[in-house]
């Protein structure tokens, strides 16, 4: 038998065909109406029967090169130098070039991946599955999840090596395991790559397994999850390596995934298989940077007629502009961010966040209890989970507590000096209501791939509001009361006044708040009242 190991791949700057030693720069490829692309070398070693039997380089084809990165040859030179080779100085990153034309691609961040997970019910003796071409829905029960990751007890029933073996062996001929690998060595692959992929330590997985069905009612045995294993379809890569740049050239030319892997990608980005590239429009410098600040909430919804998805929700208010929106089918779909927003891009070290999480327990916090949890039972009926990252840290035993440990951590968040909270952090203290709602609670987040936006703090007092300024995120604005103006802010109690905007007209895009005199435009948007 003979298995195949890549060892690693490597991308080539764009020379010309006929000289490798001259690099090609963006503009030639424009004018010439050819691809900025570059050679992908693969080396696989190769194990035959166990015994290994070379190394051997193969091509991958060509790959499209995306402007400014690391193997575009523009980052060899100084932007001084960008007019010799045909490129403006402030030339923007995030392109590239097919045929001549100009494309902007939707990327994801190294890392970013999604499983999809639901609670469901299911009655004694009942049994689910569902099946999708390539892609695999499973069904395990909570409780059997919750014996797996946690020894609570060493008998024959509950060792979690016996339950780990009999996992990794009903799931691995739907996973990317060696064969070498034991059956308990899959099952501890599975829980990693498919339960809570956001937490590394097992116990915390479990944490979160006892907490999550209590968001909807305190009954956890009639509760089941949901698990979305896909399906890897295993083969050389000998054979796949041609035709990786193809799909690339692909994916680039018509936004749409390739056929062959849209099966095994379209879930990881929410179901999404088309309009992942668009034309780059380099009508005038404004309306190029305005598309590396759009957003698209979707192809699909682009044929609905309904306007439901095309409403600006209070979470999305100062996030996204109201105005800078195009008209016709992508209206309201296809938004921009508003001037002040910015995306968050790093995430803070661990070292960083397992500080904030021993500092967060040992606050006043009632601990996390394996027994307590199991039975679904806490100190006090009104406790409230307090969540770092989806990891559960500790209980507040009121709300009175938590909000007191919420303005603690906002005091420290505005302290500079401070180094347990980040600047990114979001708190998101939700109240309990006597009606449907979200699951109350506090909720801290402080990876990447958030949106923040400044505000001014006046919890103290509007007058230290100018050099307090802290930035919030989408999931904890709809909890906040934030003023527009002064007279907003004095109408408001002392103890209610918390924050405020830093001018009105933040709410725009960059573009947006450009355009003069909005009420004199005779266009559409003036006409109908959208300024």
């Amino acid at each position: 038998m003979s298995l195949l190991f890549p060892q690693f791949l490597e991308l080539s700057r764009p020379v010309r065909p006929d000289k490798e030693e001259v690099p090609v720069y963006p503009h030639e490829c424009r004018r010439q109406g050819k691809s900025y692309s570059a050679e992908l070398r693969l080396n696989i070693r190769i194990s035959l029967n166990g015994s290994p039997a070379g190394v051997f380089e193969i091509s991958g084809g060509e790959l499209p090169v995306m402007v400014l990165s690391k193997a575009c040859n523009l980052s060899r030179i100084s932007r001084n130098d960008y007019p010799k080779h045909g490129e403006e100085e402030r030339e923007i990153a995030n392109d590239a070039s097919l045929a001549g034309e100009w494309r902007t691609n939707a990327c994801v961040r190294s890392g970013a991946r999604t499983v999809f997970r639901a609670n469901i019910y299911s009655s004694p003796g009942s049994h689910i599955s569902m099946e999708t071409d390539r892609a695999y829905l499973w069904v395990l029960s909570i409780r059997a999840a919750m014996r797996i990751l946690v020894r609570l007890k060493d008998d024959d029933y509950s060792s979690q090596t016996r339950a780990l073996s009999y996992l990794g062996r009903l799931f691995r001929g739907r996973m990317h395991v060696s064969s070498g690998s034991t059956d308990e060595e899959a099952g501890v692959y599975l829980l990693k790559q498919f339960v809570a992929i956001h937490l590394d330590s097992f116990v915390d997985k479990y944490h979160l397994l006892c907490v999550d069905p209590a968001l909807e009612v305190p009954k956890v045995l009639n509760f089941f999850l949901l698990i979305t294993i896909h399906a890897f379809i295993q083969q050389s890569l000998l054979l796949l390596a041609p035709e990786i740049g193809s799909s690339m050239n692909y994916l680039l030319a018509t936004g749409n995934l390739p056929p062959s892997v849209r099966a095994n990608l379209s879930p990881q980005l929410g179901g999404q298989s088309t309009g992942l590239s668009v034309p780059a429009d380099n009508v005038n410098f404004l309306r190029l940077a305005a598309q590396f600040r759009a957003i698209h909430r979707g192809a699909i919804f682009t044929d609905m007629r309904t306007t439901s998805v095309r409403r600006l929700l209070p979470e999305a208010w100062g996030f996204l502009c109201p105005v800078h929106t195009p008209d016709g089918a992508p209206c309201g779909l296809l938004n921009h961010l508003a001037e002040p927003v910015e995306a968050v891009c790093e995430t803070p070290k661990q070292s960083s966040v397992d500080s904030l999480a021993e500092w967060l327990s040992t606050h006043k916090l009632r601990p996390v209890e394996l027994s307590r949890q199991l039975s679904g039972v806490t100190e006090e009926q009104n406790a409230l989970p307090v969540l770092l990252d989806g990891r559960l840290v500790g209980w507040c035993s009121s709300w009175t507590e938590c909000m007191l440990l919420a303005n603690e951590l906002r005091d420290m968040k505005l302290n500079k000096s401070s180094s347990h909270v980040p600047y990114s952090l979001e708190i998101a203290a939700v109240p309990p209501t006597d009606v449907g709602s979200q699951y109350p609670g506090l909720f801290l987040f402080t990876g990447a791939s958030r949106l923040l936006r400044p505000v001014k703090n006046v919890r103290n007092g509007p007058q230290n509001g100018a050099d307090l300024i802290e930035w919030i995120g989408t999931f904890e604005q709809p909890y906040l009361d934030i003023a527009v103006t002064e007279k907003e802010l004095e109408e408001r109690s002392e103890e209610d006044r918390s924050h405020m905007e830093l001018a009105p007209e933040a709410i725009f895009s960059f573009v947006a708040g450009l355009t003069p005199y909005q009420d004199f435009n005779q266009v559409a948007f003036a006409e109908r009242g959208h300024h």
